[in-house]
């Protein structure tokens, strides 16, 4: 079994501190629990009452740094390209575009469940694991 690392380009913004979880994910073991809490999904929900909930999230989730000590960012669903060591990956300007109204929609997602908004930019970071 070998180590990677990965290049990762998100849209969002850094949540939370150096290898600390943001402070509004405490008390839930994942995002995909904080996501169906949220949605009001009784505890004991089945994976297909939870997956239509988590897929329609407007914001992912996503780690950077190592699996050892991750750090947060909160993206846009879907707004990522990644790449791993020893590969390359052409992006268009295109690609880099992101539809503004799943940005509208995450900021209101955010405010709903009291994430501080900052405003989201590209964000090219890594994954060693």
């Amino acid at each position: 079994m070998g180590v990677s690392s990965d290049g990762i380009l998100y849209f969002g913004f850094a949540v939370g501190d150096d290898e600390t979880a943001p402070e509004w994910m405490r008390g839930y073991s994942d995002f995909d629990d904080f996501i169906c809490a949220k949605a009001r999904l009784p505890e004991g929900a089945t994976y297909q009452e939870r997956k239509p909930v988590i897929d329609g999230c407007p914001a992912e989730l996503q780690l950077y740094c190592s699996y050892d000590y991750p750090m947060h960012i909160l993206g846009v669903r879907d707004a990522e390209h990644r790449v791993s060591r020893g590969y390359l990956k052409q992006i268009s300007a295109a690609e880099l575009a992101v539809d503004e109204a799943k940005v509208t929609a995450m900021k209101t997602w955010c405010e709903t469940n009291g994430i501080e908004w900052q405003e989201p930019a590209w964000l090219l970071c890594s994954m060693y694991g």
